[in-house]
C-alpha cells in the first residue's frame, strides 16, 4: 500500500558499489509528506523522481551524498517522492515532472532547483535559500570525501578524470604502459553491469592504467574513435592507449572481451 508506505521507493538501477551504503533521503510518501514539509523547525530538499527518467538517475547520487553528510543537521532534512505513487498531496507537490524542491516552511518558501546536480551545487542552493546555519566549506569537504569513497568502492585502482588537462596529464604520466580509459555514465543498466568487472581488473592488472570518465558529468572529455554524436548511443565505452596514442577500442559491457583486450594488448608490448 503506498499510501501507508508499506512499500519500497526509489529503487533508482545502481550497483552495490554505487552508493547503497550512504545514509540517503528519507523515503516519503503520501501519509507522510505535509508532515515533514509544513514542518517549521525545517527546511526539507525533496527529490521528486520517475525511476524511468535519466535526469533523475543522475540525480540520485548527488542526493545521497548530501542526505548522507546532513543527515545530523537538524534544520536541514533531505527527501525523496516516487512520483509514480499514488495519493501524493498535489496541492503541495504540484508537478509531475522529475526535479528537486526546497520546502521552507517557516517563511512560506518553495524554491525548485535548477541546475545539473552536483554535491557542490546542491549545498550552495540550501545555504542561499534554507534560512538555516550551514558550514559550506566543511560540508563541501565531506562530501568531496565521501565521493572518493565511492569512487574507491566502485572502481579501486581507476582515476576518475576530472578535466581535459587532467586526462591529458594522465596520458603522459603513463609514459609506455598500457592506459584504459572506461566512459561511463552510472544511471546506465549496461554501465552497472560492466563496472564490477572494470573495478575487479584493475586489482588483477597492477601494470596498467585505468582512467574513468563520467561522461554524464564531465562533458568536455569524449572518445577520440568516435563521433561525438554517437557518445551517449556508445557507453559504456572503452579506448586503450599507449604512448598517448588510441591502439584500441570497444564498446558494451562485454566484461570477457574487455579482459582479452587488455591481456593481448598487455602481452603484445611485453
Amino acid at each position: 500500500d503506498r499510501a501507508r508506505g508499506a512499500y519500497e521507493p526509489y529503487q533508482l538501477p545502481q550497483s552495490s558499489c554505487e552508493y547503497g551504503w550512504l545514509s540517503g533521503p528519507q523515503v516519503l510518501v503520501a501519509s507522510m509528506f505535509r508532515a515533514l514539509v509544513l514542518d517549521p523547525r525545517r527546511a526539507v530538499l525533496v527529490h521528486m523522481y520517475n525511476d524511468w527518467s535519466p535526469w533523475s538517475r543522475r540525480s540520485a547520487k548527488a542526493m545521497a551524498v548530501v542526505a548522507h553528510v546532513l543527515r545530523e543537521h537538524r534544520g536541514i532534512r533531505v527527501a525523496k517522492i516516487d512520483l509514480n505513487a499514488s495519493c501524493l498531496p498535489l496541492d503541495h507537490v504540484n508537478t509531475w515532472r522529475p526535479c528537486i524542491k526546497l520546502y521552507v516552511s517557516a517563511a512560506n518558501v518553495e524554491v525548485e532547483f535548477d541546475e545539473e546536480p552536483s554535491p557542490p551545487r546542491l549545498l550552495d542552493f540550501l545555504s542561499k535559500h534554507s534560512q538555516q546555519p550551514l558550514d559550506l566549506e566543511g560540508y563541501t569537504r565531506q562530501c568531496s570525501a565521501v565521493e572518493q569513497q565511492i569512487d574507491y568502492r566502485c572502481y579501486k585502482n581507476a582515476v576518475r578524470i576530472r578535466s581535459v588537462d587532467h586526462f591529458a596529464e594522465m596520458l603522459v604520466a603513463a609514459r609506455n604502459k598500457l592506459v584504459v580509459v572506461f566512459y561511463g555514465a552510472s544511471w546506465y543498466s549496461a554501465h552497472q553491469r560492466i563496472s564490477l568487472a572494470f573495478s575487479s581488473l584493475t586489482e588483477k592488472h597492477s601494470a596498467v592504467v585505468f582512467l574513468y570518465v563520467q561522461t554524464d558529468v564531465l562533458t568536455t572529455v569524449r572518445p577520440a574513435t568516435l563521433i561525438p554524436g554517437d557518445m551517449q548511443a556508445s557507453v559504456p565505452y572503452f579506448e586503450f592507449f599507449r604512448k598517448g596514442v588510441v591502439v584500441d577500442s570497444m564498446d558494451g559491457a562485454d566484461d570477457v572481451l574487455l579482459q582479452q583486450k587488455i591481456v593481448m594488448l598487455t602481452t603484445n608490448n611485453a
